[in-house]
């Protein structure tokens, strides 16, 4: 079932939709139903991930429509110094790659993302940055 090491875990939900991302050597996405696992997701673009996160970058308008709690992006870090951005579309029950970017020239250790300023913010121990 997995294809992977696991080096990152990540619980969210949305909707009644539970998933599980799982990083290691690729990406993979599950649905977690019942108490089983079930493959949705998977992708190869980011490898060697560390760290996934989720966030919600959407405009005040939408979050006072009840849109604000829900998760609607992923990054993805890696070993190699990219972060992977992911974008969830819940009305399909989708995820798909957005765009991948060389933050650090090592292994990106933490990440957080910070709402009111709509940044992600990276470091990495190896550089000290």
């Amino acid at each position: 079932m997995l294809d992977n090491e696991i080096l990152a875990l990540y619980y969210f939900k949305n909707g009644n939709i539970n998933y599980i991302a799982v990083g290691g050597k690729v990406l993979q996405i599950f649905i977690y139903q019942d108490n089983i696992l079930i493959p949705k997701f998977y992708f190869n673009i980011n490898t060697d991930i560390n760290q996934i996160i989720g966030f919600n970058n959407k405009n005040e308008e939408s979050k006072k429509k009840g849109d604000g709690e829900k998760i609607n992006r992923l990054a993805i870090c890696d070993k190699h110094g990219y972060i992977g951005i992911y974008n969830i579309y819940n009305d399909e029950e989708e995820i798909k790659f957005d765009f991948k970017y060389k933050c650090h020239e090592s292994s990106i250790n933490c990440i957080i993302y910070i709402p009111e300023e709509k940044y992600l913010v990276s470091s990495s121990s190896e550089e000290k940055k």
